[in-house]
Parts: structure tokens; sequence; C-alpha cells
């Protein structure tokens, strides 16, 4: 994520003073896991894919956090993005297995998808 959002240039863009706040601490901490060479990438990730309309509005509106009303569909739609370039890394760099789990449906169908990625490495 670190390094895409980077290559975006997305760190100090079209985000506000407490959006960029609110990712240097998520790339600082990213930059501190990048130096223990003793973790293996995964072998799995099961990734909930949620469109950015569907994100914010559980964000902004469901969620309600504080700070997270300032949030605007265009860094949703940047954090897509952002995480999708960082999940092809981890395919093609890592040979990680990614499981794309679309997360705009209901919660019992999301799940009965999670159950059928995971339940075969049990």
């Amino acid at each position: 994520f670190n390094a895409a959002a980077k290559e975006e240039g997305f760190v100090g863009g079209t985000m506000t003073p407490e959006d960029v706040e609110r990712f240097r601490r998520h790339i600082e901490f990213e930059e501190r896991m990048s130096i223990l060479p003793v973790l293996e990438p995964p072998d799995v990730i099961v990734y909930l894919n949620v469109s950015p309309g569907v994100c914010e509005h559980r964000a902004v509106s469901l969620r309600a956090r504080a700070g997270e009303e300032t949030l605007c569909g265009n860094t949703f739609e940047t954090i897509d993005r952002l995480y999708d370039k960082m999940l092809e890394r981890m395919e093609s760099a890592h040979g990680v297995k990614v499981h794309r789990i679309d997360g705009n449906r209901d919660l019992e169908t999301v799940v009965a998808d999670v159950w059928k990625a995971i339940y075969p490495m049990c």
C-alpha cells in the first residue's frame, strides 16, 4: 500500500490535512514493518473488496467515526486503486494467492464466500 501510495502521489495530493495525517500513520507503520526481514509474506490473502461508493456510505453514514465525515468519494476511489495495486504486487512478486470477495453484498453471502475461500486450507 505504501509503495502504491507514493507512486500515485497520494500523500499530500487531493486529501485533506486530516486524511494526510491518517494515512501518514499507516505509511509509517508499513515502513517499520518493511525493515523486518524475518516476516514472510502470507500464503493467502482474503480481501473483502467493497466499491468506493459502498465503502464511503458504510464509513461515513453507518460507522460514523469521528474524523471520517471529512472523507470524500475521491479519497475512497484512490484507496481502492492503491489496494488493487498492492494486491497485484503481492500476487506477482510474492506468489500470494489472493481471494477477492465481493463485499458489497449482504453479510450472509459474504461470510459464505469467505468460508468457501478458507475451508480448503483447514
